[in-house]
């Protein structure tokens, strides 16, 4: 009894100790979406700050239960307006029948306070 007592604080001091510790941080953005589909609305975007990476997350709602096509488009701009990282996100929905559909994207950008981060929905592939 008494080393099985031993044992497994051995084991969570181990597991304590040996876990990598991560900074992560909300940000102080503002976000902004454009809602340019009648069929699907942003929802619940998080924005944050993981090890000098920026990770932004979100979900789209449908009104419909449907197969919707499509991606994010991500614009992070400065405070004064200028563009400093773009990139798409896919969407996709965690269970068949659902309306929410995920995005999730990260970049390796440095973002000032007050910078904006820009949403918009596609439907289709950029030409």
């Amino acid at each position: 009894m008494k080393i099985n007592l031993v044992f497994y604080a051995f084991i969570m001091c181990v597991f304590l100790f040996s876990c990598a510790t991560v900074e992560s941080r909300k940000m102080n953005v503002n976000i902004e979406t454009e809602d340019s589909s009648p069929i699907l609305r942003f929802e619940n975007v998080r924005v944050a700050s993981i090890d000098s990476t920026i990770t932004v997350k979100g979900s789209l709602r449908a009104v419909v239960r449907s197969t919707i096509p499509g991606h994010v488009d991500i614009t992070f701009l400065s405070p004064e307006g200028d563009v400093l990282h773009e990139l798409s996100a896919d969407i996709h929905r965690l269970k068949h029948n659902s309306r929410v559909y995920h995005f999730h994207a990260e970049a390796p950008v440095v973002l000032p306070e007050n910078s904006t981060v820009e949403l918009v929905y596609h439907r289709r592939a950029h030409i």
